[in-house]
């Protein structure tokens, strides 16, 4: 720069003729070099002739200004800047640190949006905590503070017109990065006293680590030196917070040691330093600058010696603003002032004087607040182009309309009179002006700026009015129209707040306008305004010039509409009405709708408005099902219920009103207290007057004075379902229903039934959720309590609660002990139910009295709604609670209530859904032709498992059930039947029917006579005919064979399966709890007094008549499966016939189930042999029964012959047998050889076809006859039989199942894939693994590619075992995985897998391989001697880790590939880049023994391996000292391949004492080739500076890049992995490459001793092997003492050998060991430590709580719950893990993650409602900010281990007020692709695709759509997508 030159020039001019001149030449006096300077460039011509202001024009990006933050938002800063100019920083430019953390968070939301459904789960949990990191910019900056801000842009430039006036759509975009702000500082910067911008990176233990802007440099302030600076009880700085400090110590220029104290700071003159340029000036800095010349608008100053800047008539102080400059300064004054702005671009620097800049720490400038009216202020400068200069009394409004004195007050202090003018005659008081004038300049000299001497006045305040606000009218000679001294009304409509000075407007509409400030505005107002910008959710209208309104879209039109937005532009002028007002948050909302801004009825703003009969227009915020919700002006927000919306009967309130339509709303009641309004929306309606009926408390009241206890009824007005179920059978079941009640009063009023309250029966409110729909009467209702919040009651159908209504009780007073009353459960909790009556009244049942037996869990016995009996056991009146029993030994009342109520209610059910079918017109089912007890005549249809099914006569609609037990004759399909009628199911149209004689027979009048002669209470003799969930059909022998029922349960115990305690043909003795009747369907209701047992139920089950064993029997099949028949014998007992027991002889290959032959109702003949042997046989009672021809000819014969033909104890290896499939699995058969042995064929011993393997199931169905041979009999508690299907008919030996030989072509099954190769399972005990190499016989770009775990492949076997000699195997142990125990068991011969390849030239073959995928050949082996340097190699990566990787290059070869060499480029992620299995190309680096070292560079990689003949004498090389002795250095060069030796003599021009002071081990330096000696593989080099000069530097890719190695090193150092490997290879492939200089013998002894001795260390360190005692743990820990790692090692091992306490003392050592900085270590140590108390504390769940208490003081207390909560939940402690959340839950109730931890824990226990409760209290104590996150997490939570529904509710809500997140629809679609429901997933599409949004976001949306399509749909439903995207795009360009 010219600066520089300028400098260079001066120390020549000085240095010039010394030696000439004798006499010392005297020191140049204090600022004459710059003098000097000055004249030059005044001489030049190139100074400035007037100032120039700053303009969004001229303002050029890269320019630096000092500004003040005047706004901060959620979307970023906004900054005033100097000379009335105002900037805006987006998040992302406010810090370098929120630069990087919004990046992190856009990286990781784009990773989201991209994501596999596989992984979008985790990414978008990943994206979620990025943004969550990113802080908010109020807790980085503060309205006023100072900032330092680089220009980056600017927007909406235009050509001309003026700088001040707001133009639309024009922006500076500023950046507070400090790298921006210090771009032109060097290192030489970092001097003691500089001041500099900072940013905070991280908060250290002691203090806070900066960034300065300076590359390479960051600073450390003190903690103490922050708080002493701002206080103790200042909040530490956040990371991102920017800074002012001073530099204090820079001797290490990495870490600078600085000051925050704001005097040190404010105090610090900037100073030269070497380097200093125009670009490293910053605004903001103090300098002492000297005025030059006196312009006519401002100064001329000159500072830092080589430049000159301005100030402007602006930044003067005040007391010369309106002076004459020429008196106020003179040429030669000396001032100090702080620059304003820099401009490199036009090289101009702007300076201010002001006071309230130079010295920072000072009071900004008190300036009239926005609004303020005076009427006298005095013009005191025109400025014809930009504008007036006023003065501005200390009065406001009340100013006197006197003019003010004309002469100027002689203070130094009040404003000077205007300049004189040509012609001016005035005399007097000059001379005394001009003397304070240059008082004051002097002050300004001495103390910064310009200071007056009358400080005892008051200030007095400036303004400024643009020429813009000047007026109404265009003013063309603004120096015409006003004169200085002219007395004006101006208002204060902004402030400037770098200048001092007030906006202000002499516009009379401003001046006299009511609004000037937020407080002004009014709710309910109308205002006028222009719109200044359009945005996605709404538009900005300007109000006035200092205030703006927000109009949301659906405010917009009427309709609400984007459709509104698109009409609208910027510029255009609207009216609009004042929604809200709220002044101190400067925050106003407007409505557009002209329905509501043209309304002649006044609106209501206020409660006090809102009076009954009171008419206002308001808008529709929200639709439910029980009415709709009217928002007015202010917070005014009511209800109308459904009964006031005028609706026609049938119409649901969305279907009439829509979110933001304008209604016209009557106001009925209104509570200003409870902040709540019940409205009408009935055209002409009116408040009910106090005379009308119905009027006082009951017109009141919008619940129409309805009382917990009413009975009333209702119609049901709508319904709320949900979707249950899965697939076909999933359907609609109610789950809440709102019931229109016509309260005595007349009034209409609106009430909520839940589904659990529409029945006492849970059979009956299942029954009743399929069919309640609007319209349907549901009978007497029970008002269980008034809702008041929503003007609705709470109603209760359950027949119990009915019943009771006058005796619930209602208070605690109605509470008393030993009362037994009927309620239902609120809630259950672990150690308690909560029992609930009428009007919230609740009590409390324990563990001890939920039941007769002992309760663990009292959710497996009650649920929430269920109906129960309750005896109050206990009142505390004084605690307002009391105790309830519900043991059914006190509660039981046998009135069979529980059972009546539930045919009631399936009664009812069937007259509702008859209703509704009629109504539709359909035809309804005449039951009354099929009573209980009659005959039917019909068709026997089919016979099934569970029983025979007929068609009735002339009911076709209608299916007849014969169970079992009650099948008599025959049941042919065809054969006609009758049967009497057991039970009717008429929700599924099934009649039960029994075809026995002894019931058909029975006459139903008899059975009538005989019901009606019954009493309540008799005790009657029954038999069990059927039983079912609910109740059993019994009938009554004695009594004409009537039917009865008897209940399974009661009201406080859960439905049972009743099969176990009833069972058919069972005779009981029941007692009459009710008699027939309509209600119940004409059944007689029975109660069974004792109930027994279930093992004694099963007992007497098994005394049924049976037949003797060995005897032959008739029977008839009344079930058929696939391995057995079920057959009835003829003395009632039931038996089984076993595939096995059918024939005498082996099934033959091909052979059919010989069970075939028996068809369901077939007659066959059997002998019986015992009981069944499996255990459902057993449970059932079934004998076992055999049809061998042998047997029965036995039994024919009278021998007694019962044992089945196998037995366990004849069962031995290599035998035959005969066998039927049983199951089929992935990797088995399970074959059936006896009814009791079953028998395992692995799926490799099935067949030696892979398509027979893949296909199991399909080749092996369950039933086919087999013949296999056994493998192996282990016979044990437990009898587990190997089988084989190879090798029968040959006759192979038990040898059948080993291992495969050498050569062999096998099938296998894939156990693993990884970088080790693949493992082949070849048999049960035998495994093979086939490296990368073997895979494939060409080369291809990824060799793992089709396959996976599971597959079925063909293999050769290779070798009898994988042999690690040879192929590099050694080399990457430490990063190969493992093998697995199956593997490493029974391999081969010594233990390893056996080697098997997969190349199709040996046979090898899978499902899915490429069967030419061409490229070039692979080859098998690799011989390490061939390979040569330079070489070019392909193989595949096996393995990624911190050093590099690693490259199968044959079967028998694997290479290294360090990190520097893995690209030409950085890698970020090594891993990722280079995943397991890809093909890389290479080039061979070294070659050592059995060690390949390759890189994939493409010019020969970090450290290219150079030959020592490829190396030239005169050669320039780079290298890294790798040691310094006394008599040379040794250099490695060539990237460590070869090392040179510097001799002492050429090491330096001039004499080297010490080549420690100069050189240091590590140490990068260029150096020229000596000698060359190829013989004695010598390498010389010389390091002299004259050796280097005029040398081209040695490019990075042929000498290797010295930064990139050394990482390398580094890397390989820390993993342990490489260091020893690449010395080894340094020294013995390049060979003893030690100098050719004159060294003597002795040295090179010396030398060559020394390198072996620390090749042996390294030989040593290399082949030590793994820690496997506590002393080779302890030098472990010796060596790396603040290592985690090493540490829990230590702990696992003494652990692993039972020394728990030892352990524990190894945790203790290692917390107090591990450095206090190291809190992460010192963390994983605590988390460790909590483990092992976890698993082996006593107790452990005290042991692991007892040491978390004693952590949480020292570590970071959140993420140590964190931890805890996993250990705990990992080890199924739910209990522990409660109570942790719920501590979690209180101290971190603000956090997110712990919620949705709660919320998770809840879901995954299958705790639904608790998992929803948690959800509202996570909403309630988390801000607004944060509920998305966790509503949307919910919700994927929901899908995934929850409810699918629930987490649709969820997401539609969330969805519903923020519909433009594509975000969000993005997490819903991915979720409902999971669910799998094609429909449910395209009807979501369709909505996201029909939304009015932006291009950009509808483009992702229909890209999502197409690709969905493409899997999913076919050809019509893409081409269909496609349309939609063309329509859309059409439509938006037509628009």
């Amino acid at each position: 720069m010219e600066a520089d030159a300028t400098r260079d020039f001066f120390s020549l001019q000085q240095s010039a003729g010394g030696p000439r001149k004798r006499r010392k030449k005297p020191e140049p006096a204090e600022g004459a070099e710059e003098d000097v300077f000055f004249a030059r460039e005044a001489g030049s011509g190139r100074l400035p002739k007037y100032v120039e202001l700053l303009k969004f024009k001229s303002l050029g990006e890269g320019a630096r200004v000092w500004g003040t933050v005047a706004e901060v938002g959620a979307r970023g800063l906004v900054v005033s800047l100097p000379h009335g100019l105002r900037g805006h920083v987006a998040p992302a430019e406010a810090s370098d640190v929120m630069a990087e953390l919004v990046a992190k968070a856009d990286a990781a939301a784009a990773a989201a949006a991209v994501a596999p459904a596989a992984s979008a789960a985790a990414a978008r949990r990943a994206a979620a905590a990025a943004a969550a990191a990113v802080p908010k910019l109020a807790e980085l900056f503060s309205v006023g503070q100072l900032v330092r801000c680089t220009v980056v842009g600017k927007e909406g430039a235009t050509e001309g017109g003026d700088e001040e006036a707001p133009r639309r759509g024009r922006r500076i975009v500023l950046s507070l990065h400090v790298a921006k702000a210090a771009a032109g500082m060097g290192a030489e910067a970092l001097a003691p006293g500089r001041v500099l911008p900072a940013c905070v990176r991280s908060i250290e233990d002691h203090g806070f680590t900066l960034s300065l802007g300076v590359p390479g440099a960051r600073a450390f302030l003190e903690r103490s030196n922050y708080a002493k600076a701002f206080g103790a009880d200042v909040p530490a700085p956040r990371p991102g917070s920017l800074l002012e400090v001073v530099v204090t110590a820079a001797r290490d220029r990495r870490m600078v040691h600085v000051s925050a104290d704001p005097k040190a700071v404010t105090a610090a003159v900037a100073r030269e330093w070497d380097g200093l340029t125009l670009g490293a000036l910053m605004p903001g800095m103090l300098v002492n600058a000297k005025v030059r010349h006196v312009l006519s608008d401002g100064l001329l100053v000159s500072f830092l010696t080589f430049f000159n800047g301005t100030i402007d008539c602006f930044h003067l102080h005040q007391s010369a603003l309106a002076g004459d400059r020429q008196v106020a300064f003179s040429e030669g004054q000396k001032l100090r002032a702080r620059t304003l702005f820099v401009d490199p671009a036009s090289k101009r620097v702007g300076l201010s004087l002001l006071p309230h800049l130079v010295a920072v720490d000072a009071r900004l400038p008190s300036l009239p607040p926005v609004g303020t009216v005076y009427k006298n202020a005095i013009v005191r400068r025109v400025d014809p182009a930009l504008g007036l200069l006023l003065e501005l009394p200390p009065q406001g409004l009340g100013d006197s309309e006197a003019d003010p004195d004309p002469e100027p007050d002689p203070d130094p202090a009040a404003p000077l009179p205007p300049p004189r003018e040509k012609g001016d005659k005035r005399r007097g008081g000059r001379k005394k002006a001009a003397r304070a004038a240059k008082r004051a300049a002097a002050a300004a000299a001495a103390g910064g700026g310009v200071t007056g001497s009358g400080a005892s006045s008051a200030p007095v305040a400036a303004g400024y009015a643009h020429i813009s606000n000047v007026a109404d009218t265009k003013i063309d000679k603004l120096d015409k129209a006003f004169k200085v001294g002219q007395v004006v009304r101006a208002r204060v409509v902004g402030t400037r707040p770098m200048d001092a000075l007030a906006v202000l407007s002499l516009r009379p509409s401003v001046v006299e306008s009511g609004v000037a400030s937020y407080a002004d505005v009014r709710i309910g107002a109308l205002m006028k305004g222009t719109i200044a910008s359009v945005e996605d959710y709404g538009v900005f209208v300007t109000l006035t010039p200092s205030i703006k309104a927000l109009v949301l879209q659906e405010h917009l039109t009427d309709l609400g509409t984007a459709a509104g937005r698109a009409r609208l532009r910027v510029g255009q002028a609207v009216a609009g009405r004042v929604l809200q007002a709220d002044a101190p948050a400067r925050r106003i909302m407007l409505t557009l709708k002209k329905a509501l801004v043209g309304a002649k009825l006044p609106p209501f703003t206020a409660w006090e408005e809102a009076l009954p009969g009171a008419r206002a227009h308001g808008y529709v915020t929200g639709v439910q099902d029980y009415g709709v919700f009217v928002g007015f002006c202010g917070d005014l927000r009511g209800l109308a219920p459904v009964a006031e919306l005028g609706l026609p009967a049938g119409q649901r309130p969305s279907q009439g009103f829509k979110v933001g339509q304008v209604v016209k709303a009557t106001v009925l009641t209104a509570d200003p207290e409870a902040r709540r309004l019940r409205l009408s929306l009935v055209p002409g309606a009116a408040a009910p007057r106090a005379g009308d009926a119905g009027a006082g408390a009951a017109g009141a009241d919008p619940m129409g004075g309805l009382q917990p206890g009413d009975v009333v009824e209702g119609v049901v007005r709508s319904v709320t379902t949900a979707q249950e179920g899965e697939g076909e059978e999933a359907e609609a079941l109610v789950t809440e229903a709102l019931v229109e009640v016509r309260c005595a009063s007349g009034a209409m009023v609106m009430g909520r039934l839940d589904a659990a309250h529409l029945a006492d029966h849970p059979s009956a409110v299942s029954a009743l959720r399929a069919c309640v729909a609007a319209g349907a009467d549901l009978g007497p209702l029970l008002v269980l309590e008034r809702l008041e919040r929503v003007g609705m009651v709470r109603l209760s159908r359950k027949a119990s609660l009915l019943a009771a209504a006058a005796a619930l009780p209602r208070e605690l007073g109605d509470v008393a002990e030993g009362r037994i009353v009927p309620g239902y459960v609120a809630s259950v909790v672990q150690d308690a139910v909560f029992v609930r009556f009428l009007n919230g009244l609740t009590g409390r049942a324990g563990l001890a009295q939920l039941a007769d037996t002992f309760v663990s869990d009292p959710r497996r016995h009650f649920a929430e709604g269920q109906s129960v009996r309750a005896a109050i056991a206990a009142v505390d009146s004084a605690k307002g609670r009391f105790a309830l029993s519900l043991k059914p030994s006190l509660v039981a009342n046998p009135d069979g209530a529980y059972l009546g109520s539930l045919f009631c209610d399936f009664e009812c059910a069937e007259r509702v859904r008859a209703s509704l079918e009629l109504a539709e017109g359909g035809l309804a089912v005449d039951w009354a032709a099929l009573p209980l007890g009659g005959l039917v005549g019909g068709t026997v249809h089919d016979v099934r498992d569970y029983g025979v099914l007929c068609d009735l006569e002339g009911h076709p609609d209608i299916v007849a059930l014969v169970s079992p037990g009650q099948a008599e004759g025959s049941t042919v399909p065809g054969t006609a039947v009758r049967g009497r009628v057991l039970d009717v199911n008429k929700k599924d149209g099934i009649v039960d029917l029994s075809l026995l004689a002894r019931l058909a027979a029975a006459k139903k009048g008899k059975a009538a006579k005989a019901t009606a002669e019954f009493a309540v209470g008799a005790r009657v003799p029954a038999c069990v005919e059927l039983a079912k969930d609910d109740y059993a059909v019994v009938s009554l022998p004695q009594h004409g064979a009537a039917l009865g029922y008897a209940a399974t349960a009661d009201f406080n115990s859960a439905a049972p399966d009743a099969r176990p305690r009833f069972s058919a043909g069972q005779a009981l003795t029941a007692v009459v709890a009710a008699l027939p009747g309509p209600a119940t369907g004409g059944r007689l209701l029975l109660h069974v007094p004792t109930a027994p047992s279930a093992a004694a139920e099963v007992q007497r089950a098994k005394k049924q008549p049976r037949a003797a064993p060995g005897r032959a029997v008739d029977a008839v099949v009344t079930s058929v499966f696939p391995l057995f028949v079920v057959a009835t014998l003829s003395n009632g007992a039931r038996g089984r016939l076993h595939v096995s027991e059918v024939e005498d002889g082996e099934p033959g290959e091909g052979s059919q189930n010989p069970l075939e032959r028996f068809p369901a109702g077939a007659a066959l003949r059997a002998v019986v042999l015992e009981q069944a042997g499996s255990r459902a046989a057993r449970q059932h009672g079934l004998l076992e029964l055999s049809t061998r021809p042998s047997l029965l000819t036995a039994a024919v014969a009278g021998a007694k012959t019962t044992v089945p033909r196998l037995q366990r104890d004849a069962l031995e290896a290599g035998q035959v047998l005969a066998g039927w499939v049983a199951d089929v699995e992935a990797s088995a058969i399970w074959v059936a050889l006896s009814p009791t042995l079953r028998g395992r064929v692995h799926a490799l011993d099935a067949s030696d076809e892979l398509a027979v393997l893949r296909d199991l199931p399909i080749h092996f169905p369950v039933g086919k006859p087999l013949r296999c041979r056994i493998l192996k009999v282990v016979k044990g508690k437990r009898l587990t039989i190997d089988l084989s299907l190879r090798g029968v008919d040959a006759g192979a030996g038990p040898a059948a199942g080993a291992a495969p030989a050498p050569g062999d072509l096998v099938c296998g099954l894939v156990t693993d894939v990884s970088g080790r190769g693949v493992t082949v399972q070849l048999a049960q005990r035998a495994y093979g693994r086939a490296t990368l190499a073997n895979l494939h016989d060409t080369l291809v770009p990824d060799a793992l590619a089709g396959l996976q775990p599971g597959a079925f492949v063909r293999c050769r076997v290779l070798s009898p075992a994988a042999s690690p000699s040879g192929d590099g195997v050694a080399a990457c142990a430490a990063a190969q995985p493992k093998p697995t125990a199956a593997v490493a068991a029974d391999g081969g011969e010594d233990g390893r897998a056996l080697r098997v390849s997969l190349r199709a030239s040996h046979g090898g073959e899978w499902q899915g391989r490429d069967s030419d995928p061409g490229g070039d050949p692979a080859p098998e082996t690799i011989s390490v001697g061939a390979l040569r340097i330079n070489q070019p190699v392909a193989g595949y990566i096996s393995a990624v880790n911190a050093s590099g990787a690693f490259l199968n290059l044959a079967c028998d070869l694997t290479a290294r590939v360090r990190l520097s060499n893995l690209a030409d480029g950085f890698v970020q992620d090594p891993a990722a880049t280079f995943p397991v299995g890809q093909l890389a190309r290479g080039t061979v680096l070294s070659v050592d023994g059995n060690r390949v070292e390759v890189t994939l560079r493409s010019k020969g990689g970090a450290g290219a391996r150079l030959a020592l003949q490829d190396l030239e004498v005169g050669q320039v090389v780079r290298g890294r000292v790798k040691r310094v002795e006394r008599y040379g250095v040794f250099v490695e060069v060539a990237g460590g391949t070869l090392t040179g030796l510097v001799h002492i003599s050429e090491a330096a021009d001039e004499y080297v004492k010490d080549l420690g002071q100069l050189f240091s081990p590590g140490q990068s330096v260029r150096a020229r080739v000596l000698a060359v000696d190829l013989e004695a593989q010598r390498l010389s080099l010389g390091l002299k500076a004259s050796y280097l000069e005029g040398a081209e530097d040695v490019e990075d890719d042929e000498a290797g890049a010295p930064d990139a190695m050394d990482l390398d090193t580094e890397a390989a150092e820390a993993g342990g992995v490489g260091d020893a490997d690449a010395d080894d290879v340094s020294e013995d492939s390049g060979g003893a490459d030690h100098a050719a200089a004159p060294v003597d013998a002795g040295d090179l002894d010396a030398e060559a001793e020394e390198e072996a001795r620390l090749r042996a260390a390294e030989l040593r360190q290399l082949q030590a092997p793994a820690p496997q005692s506590a002393a080779d743990f302890e030098k472990l820990v010796m060596g790396s003492p603040n290592s985690s790692y090493v540490w829990i090692q230590f702990m696992a091992h003494l652990v692993s050998v039972g020394q728990l306490d030892a352990a524990r003392a190894v945790a203790e050592r290692a917390l107090a060991t591990i450095n206090f900085r190291e809190e992460g270590e010192k963390f994983n140590v605590w988390v460790a430590w909590l483990n092992l108390e976890n698993l082996y504390g006593q107790p452990p769940g005290e042991a692991v709580m007892a040491l978390f208490r004693r952590a949480l003081p020292h570590v970071n207390q959140k993420r140590l719950y964190l931890a805890l909560l996993a250990i705990l939940q990992r080890t199924d402690k739910d209990e522990l893990a409660a109570e942790a959340l719920r501590a979690m839950c209180r101290k971190f109730g603000a956090s997110a993650k712990v919620w949705l931890r709660a919320v998770d824990h809840a879901l995954r226990r299958g705790e639904g409602e608790t998992a929803r409760r948690t959800l509202e209290r996570a909403l309630a104590a988390l801000p607004p900010r944060k509920h998305i996150k966790v509503l949307s997490a919910t919700a994927v939570a929901e899908f995934k281990v929850g409810s699918a529904e629930r987490g649709r509710a969820i997401f539609e809500d969330v969805l519903r007020n923020y519909p433009k997140r594509t975000d969000l629809w993005s997490v819903y679609l991915d979720q409902e692709f999971g669910q799998g429901d094609q429909e449910r997933t395209r009807a979501l599409f369709e909505r996201a695709t029909h939304l009015a949004l932006p291009p950009k976001k509808m483009k992702f949306l229909f890209r999502r759509y197409l690709d969905y399509e493409k899997a999913h749909g076919d050809a019509a439903v893409v081409e269909r997508v496609r349309a939609a995207a063309r329509a859309y795009v059409e439509s938006n360009l037509a628009a």
